[in-house]
């Protein structure tokens, strides 16, 4: 029997229920999860998920044979059943499905008779030539030149900031006005755009509220300590 598919321990996927297609989809979710191709997305208790589009796995695994999102959806569910990955459902600007590794993930790569587990895909930054004479001028500036975001990129950049903006509707209003701000002069920076576009939903203006409701009784507090000390 091959012990591993996958990178993964095949006796432990089949005790999860889990088959090599489960298998395919996880390694592809594992290799892209700490990967900026994953926008991500914090709950209410400030945990960190990273938002799976159905459609991505689709095209980057054709293999599959898969042209389905709610089949895909159906794989990824087979994983939290099996407690390897955790889902929480977005409800801002839309509904995102939203997933974390957990601890018993790592039985999968754990224990492995005479294979390393560690899956690594090393990237080494430094490229040498041969004639050392070339050298970098880093002197020389380039203007960067612009390029509008699509409308997942704008999505993308939203959840990750907790921005609540739609982004078909900044797309389309940039688009019209030839992504020209409203004074005239050309976006330099579509994510600052995002930033103004923001509107808080209700449950982030009561969290400001509280927020600053903090702040106004620690000023409070802090200027009555200020005359007590005075006074003595």
């Amino acid at each position: 029997m091959k012990y591993t598919i996958e990178g993964f321990n095949q006796v432990e996927l089949v005790k999860m229920g889990l088959n090599s297609n489960d298998a395919i989809i996880l390694r592809w979710f594992v290799d892209f999860y700490a990967t900026s191709k994953m926008a991500i997305v914090k709950n209410e208790t400030g945990q960190e998920f990273k938002w799976v589009k159905y459609q991505a796995v689709i095209d980057d695994l054709p293999i599959l044979g898969i042209t389905n999102k709610q089949v895909i959806a159906r794989h990824f569910n087979k994983m939290v059943t099996a407690g390897i990955i955790e889902k929480y459902i977005h409800k801002q600007m839309g509904v995102f499905s939203c997933f974390r590794i957990t601890e018993k993930f790592r039985v999968l790569i754990e224990k492995l008779k005479g294979v390393d587990s560690k899956v690594e895909t090393p990237i080494d930054s430094k490229v040498e030539t041969k004639d050392h004479s070339i050298k970098e001028n880093h002197s020389i500036k380039y203007k960067e030149k612009f390029i509008p975001p699509s409308e997942e990129e704008v999505i993308k950049h939203c959840l990750s900031r907790n921005y609540n903006v739609d982004a078909y509707k900044f797309i389309k209003y940039y688009e019209e006005s030839g992504w020209k701000k409203a004074n005239g002069k050309p976006v330099k920076n579509w994510k600052q755009c995002c930033a103004n576009w923001h509107t808080p939903t209700p449950e982030q203006k009561l969290e400001q509220q509280k927020r600053q409701a903090n702040i106004d009784v620690d000023l409070k507090y802090a200027k009555k300590s200020r005359y007590r000390d005075e006074g003595e």
